[in-house]
Protein backbone atom coordinates (compact mmCIF):
# COMPACT_ATOMS: atom_id res chain seq x y z
CA UNK A 1 0.00 0.00 0.00
CA UNK A 2 1.25 3.48 -1.38
CA UNK A 3 2.20 6.38 1.38
CA UNK A 4 -0.60 8.59 -0.12
CA UNK A 5 -3.28 5.39 0.40
CA UNK A 6 -2.07 4.77 4.29
CA UNK A 7 -2.33 8.82 4.50
CA UNK A 8 -5.95 8.36 3.13
CA UNK A 9 -7.54 5.52 5.30
CA UNK A 10 -5.64 6.29 8.14
CA UNK A 11 -7.33 9.69 8.26
CA UNK A 12 -10.79 8.58 7.06
CA UNK A 13 -12.24 7.54 9.89
CA UNK A 14 -10.91 10.53 11.83
CA UNK A 15 -13.21 12.29 9.76
CA UNK A 16 -16.08 9.55 9.86
CA UNK A 17 -16.35 10.34 13.56
CA UNK A 18 -15.80 14.37 13.08
CA UNK A 19 -18.74 14.14 10.99
CA UNK A 20 -20.83 11.94 13.35
CA UNK A 21 -20.21 14.04 16.51
CA UNK A 22 -20.64 17.11 13.97
CA UNK A 23 -24.12 16.27 12.81
CA UNK A 24 -25.48 15.39 16.08
CA UNK A 25 -25.10 18.71 17.60
CA UNK A 26 -26.77 21.97 17.26
CA UNK A 27 -26.22 24.84 14.40
CA UNK A 28 -23.09 26.62 15.10
CA UNK A 29 -22.05 24.85 18.64
CA UNK A 30 -18.62 23.51 17.12
CA UNK A 31 -16.16 26.04 15.29
CA UNK A 32 -14.86 24.25 12.34
CA UNK A 33 -11.65 26.28 12.65
CA UNK A 34 -11.34 25.79 16.21
CA UNK A 35 -11.56 21.74 15.41
CA UNK A 36 -9.05 21.93 12.92
CA UNK A 37 -6.92 23.54 15.93
CA UNK A 38 -7.41 20.70 18.00
CA UNK A 39 -6.30 18.32 15.47
CA UNK A 40 -3.04 19.32 15.33
CA UNK A 41 -2.68 19.96 18.43
CA UNK A 42 -2.86 16.44 18.57
CA UNK A 43 -0.61 15.90 15.93
CA UNK A 44 1.75 18.00 18.07
CA UNK A 45 1.43 16.02 21.51
CA UNK A 46 3.09 12.90 19.41
CA UNK A 47 6.06 15.47 18.56
CA UNK A 48 5.86 16.43 22.35
CA UNK A 49 6.41 12.36 23.43
CA UNK A 50 8.80 11.66 20.83
CA UNK A 51 10.71 14.56 22.08
CA UNK A 52 10.25 13.42 26.06
CA UNK A 53 11.26 9.76 25.09
CA UNK A 54 14.55 11.16 22.92
CA UNK A 55 15.65 12.89 26.02
CA UNK A 56 14.87 9.56 29.08
CA UNK A 57 14.98 6.66 26.31
CA UNK A 58 14.80 4.69 29.49
CA UNK A 59 11.37 5.94 30.22
CA UNK A 60 9.73 3.42 28.10
CA UNK A 61 11.33 0.50 29.46
CA UNK A 62 9.53 -2.44 31.56
CA UNK A 63 10.55 -2.47 35.11
CA UNK A 64 11.91 -5.66 36.41
CA UNK A 65 10.33 -7.47 39.01
CA UNK A 66 6.88 -9.10 38.88
CA UNK A 67 5.62 -9.83 35.38
CA UNK A 68 2.15 -8.68 36.78
CA UNK A 69 3.79 -5.64 38.43
CA UNK A 70 5.83 -4.25 35.66
CA UNK A 71 2.76 -4.87 33.29
CA UNK A 72 0.14 -2.92 34.97
CA UNK A 73 3.19 -0.13 35.85
CA UNK A 74 4.59 0.20 32.39
CA UNK A 75 0.34 0.21 31.37
CA UNK A 76 -0.74 2.84 33.42
CA UNK A 77 2.08 4.37 33.91
CA UNK A 78 4.89 4.57 31.70
CA UNK A 79 2.58 4.67 28.28
CA UNK A 80 -1.19 5.94 29.61
CA UNK A 81 -0.39 8.45 31.91
CA UNK A 82 2.30 9.60 29.40
CA UNK A 83 0.28 9.46 26.35
CA UNK A 84 -2.46 11.52 28.48
CA UNK A 85 -0.40 14.10 29.88
CA UNK A 86 1.22 14.50 26.54
CA UNK A 87 -2.58 14.62 24.87
CA UNK A 88 -3.12 17.57 27.57
CA UNK A 89 -0.36 19.55 26.87
CA UNK A 90 -1.39 19.65 22.95
CA UNK A 91 -4.77 20.84 23.99
CA UNK A 92 -3.56 23.63 26.39
CA UNK A 93 -0.99 24.59 23.23
CA UNK A 94 -4.40 24.61 20.96
CA UNK A 95 -5.78 26.80 23.46
CA UNK A 96 -3.70 29.26 23.48
CA UNK A 97 -3.31 29.44 19.83
CA UNK A 98 -6.66 30.54 19.70
CA UNK A 99 -5.64 33.65 21.79
CA UNK A 100 -6.78 35.90 24.71
CA UNK A 101 -9.43 34.15 26.76
CA UNK A 102 -12.36 32.69 24.14
CA UNK A 103 -11.66 29.23 24.87
CA UNK A 104 -12.71 29.83 28.78
CA UNK A 105 -16.39 30.62 27.05
CA UNK A 106 -16.82 27.33 25.21
CA UNK A 107 -19.69 25.10 26.21
CA UNK A 108 -19.28 22.13 28.07
CA UNK A 109 -20.00 19.77 25.09
CA UNK A 110 -17.73 21.95 22.58
CA UNK A 111 -14.57 21.28 25.29
CA UNK A 112 -15.41 17.73 25.60
CA UNK A 113 -15.57 17.77 21.34
CA UNK A 114 -12.47 19.83 21.13
CA UNK A 115 -10.34 17.21 23.50
CA UNK A 116 -11.41 14.48 21.76
CA UNK A 117 -10.93 15.95 18.58
CA UNK A 118 -7.02 16.38 19.93
CA UNK A 119 -6.63 12.92 21.40
CA UNK A 120 -7.52 12.20 17.37
CA UNK A 121 -4.68 14.13 16.24
CA UNK A 122 -2.50 11.88 18.37
CA UNK A 123 -3.97 8.31 17.60
CA UNK A 124 -4.44 9.56 13.48
CA UNK A 125 -0.34 9.66 13.99
CA UNK A 126 -0.12 6.85 15.98
CA UNK A 127 -2.33 4.64 13.12
CA UNK A 128 -0.13 5.71 10.48
CA UNK A 129 3.04 4.23 12.60
CA UNK A 130 1.39 0.63 13.02
CA UNK A 131 0.89 0.57 9.55
CA UNK A 132 4.44 1.83 8.03
CA UNK A 133 5.84 -0.45 10.21
CA UNK A 134 3.54 -3.71 10.42
CA UNK A 135 1.09 -3.04 6.97
CA UNK A 136 -2.33 -1.47 6.06
CA UNK A 137 -4.30 -4.45 7.36
CA UNK A 138 -4.08 -3.18 10.96
CA UNK A 139 -5.64 0.02 10.15
CA UNK A 140 -9.61 -1.08 10.27
CA UNK A 141 -8.94 -2.78 13.96
CA UNK A 142 -6.93 -0.05 15.43
CA UNK A 143 -9.51 2.37 13.80
CA UNK A 144 -12.37 0.74 15.49
CA UNK A 145 -10.65 -0.03 19.15
CA UNK A 146 -7.55 2.24 19.60
CA UNK A 147 -8.45 5.13 17.91
CA UNK A 148 -12.25 5.29 19.56
CA UNK A 149 -10.01 4.37 23.22
CA UNK A 150 -8.30 7.60 22.47
CA UNK A 151 -11.25 9.70 21.35
CA UNK A 152 -13.22 8.18 24.92
CA UNK A 153 -10.04 9.26 26.79
CA UNK A 154 -10.04 12.33 25.00
CA UNK A 155 -13.91 13.04 25.95
CA UNK A 156 -13.47 12.15 29.57
CA UNK A 157 -10.51 14.55 29.92
CA UNK A 158 -12.61 17.04 28.21
CA UNK A 159 -15.46 16.90 30.88
CA UNK A 160 -13.85 17.18 34.04
CA UNK A 161 -11.97 20.42 31.80
CA UNK A 162 -15.92 21.65 31.30
CA UNK A 163 -16.56 21.12 35.18
CA UNK A 164 -13.48 23.54 35.95
CA UNK A 165 -15.00 26.41 33.51
CA UNK A 166 -18.66 26.23 34.58
CA UNK A 167 -18.93 28.78 37.07
CA UNK A 168 -19.86 28.27 41.15
CA UNK A 169 -23.56 28.34 41.84
CA UNK A 170 -25.19 30.22 44.82
CA UNK A 171 -27.51 27.18 45.28
CA UNK A 172 -27.12 23.35 44.96
CA UNK A 173 -23.30 23.50 45.08
CA UNK A 174 -21.26 20.17 44.32
CA UNK A 175 -19.09 19.02 47.44
CA UNK A 176 -16.25 20.26 45.44
CA UNK A 177 -17.57 24.05 44.65
CA UNK A 178 -18.27 24.08 48.53
CA UNK A 179 -14.79 23.32 49.43
CA UNK A 180 -13.29 25.60 46.26
CA UNK A 181 -15.77 28.28 46.45
CA UNK A 182 -13.51 30.65 47.47
CA UNK A 183 -10.45 29.55 45.87
CA UNK A 184 -11.16 29.08 42.22
CA UNK A 185 -8.00 28.01 40.92
CA UNK A 186 -7.90 25.18 43.59
CA UNK A 187 -11.19 24.31 41.65
CA UNK A 188 -9.25 24.09 38.51
CA UNK A 189 -6.42 22.00 39.96
CA UNK A 190 -9.05 19.49 41.07
CA UNK A 191 -11.00 19.23 37.87
CA UNK A 192 -7.78 19.09 36.17
CA UNK A 193 -6.24 16.46 37.98
CA UNK A 194 -9.92 14.35 38.03
CA UNK A 195 -9.15 14.12 34.06
CA UNK A 196 -5.38 13.65 33.83
CA UNK A 197 -6.11 10.77 36.17
CA UNK A 198 -9.45 9.46 34.85
CA UNK A 199 -8.22 9.16 31.10
CA UNK A 200 -5.23 7.47 31.63
CA UNK A 201 -6.96 4.85 34.30
CA UNK A 202 -9.28 3.64 31.20
CA UNK A 203 -6.65 3.86 28.25
CA UNK A 204 -4.58 1.64 31.05
CA UNK A 205 -7.53 -1.09 31.98
CA UNK A 206 -6.90 -1.22 27.80
CA UNK A 207 -3.56 -1.96 27.03
CA UNK A 208 -2.91 -4.09 30.61
CA UNK A 209 -5.42 -6.50 28.67
CA UNK A 210 -3.76 -5.88 25.52
CA UNK A 211 -0.33 -6.73 26.90
CA UNK A 212 -0.90 -9.31 28.98
CA UNK A 213 -3.05 -10.93 26.43
CA UNK A 214 -5.88 -11.82 27.78
CA UNK A 215 -9.16 -10.60 29.28
CA UNK A 216 -8.21 -9.96 32.53
CA UNK A 217 -9.16 -6.22 32.45
CA UNK A 218 -12.11 -7.07 29.69
CA UNK A 219 -15.04 -6.88 32.14
CA UNK A 220 -13.43 -3.62 34.06
CA UNK A 221 -13.16 -1.82 30.88
CA UNK A 222 -16.86 -2.54 30.23
CA UNK A 223 -17.86 -1.68 33.32
CA UNK A 224 -15.83 1.56 33.86
CA UNK A 225 -17.08 2.70 30.10
CA UNK A 226 -20.89 2.19 31.26
CA UNK A 227 -20.36 3.90 33.82
CA UNK A 228 -19.10 6.45 32.40
CA UNK A 229 -21.16 6.97 29.48
CA UNK A 230 -23.99 7.12 31.70
CA UNK A 231 -22.68 9.61 34.18
CA UNK A 232 -21.24 11.87 31.53
CA UNK A 233 -25.14 11.23 29.82
CA UNK A 234 -27.04 12.30 33.23
CA UNK A 235 -25.13 15.67 33.81
CA UNK A 236 -25.24 16.59 30.40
Amino acid sequence: MSQSLLFITALLPVLLYIFIIWATTPNKSISIKNSAIYFVSGILSVSITLTFSRLFPTSQSIILGDPIFSMFFFSFIQVALFEELCKFIGFKIAELRRGGDNYFYDSAFAIMFYSGISALGFAFIENLFYATHYGGQVLLMRSIHAMFLHFVCGLVMGYWIALSRIPTKLRNRSPVENWTATYPRLKTIIYYSLGIGSAPFLHGLYDFNIFTKGNFTSNYLILFSGAIAAFIGSRF
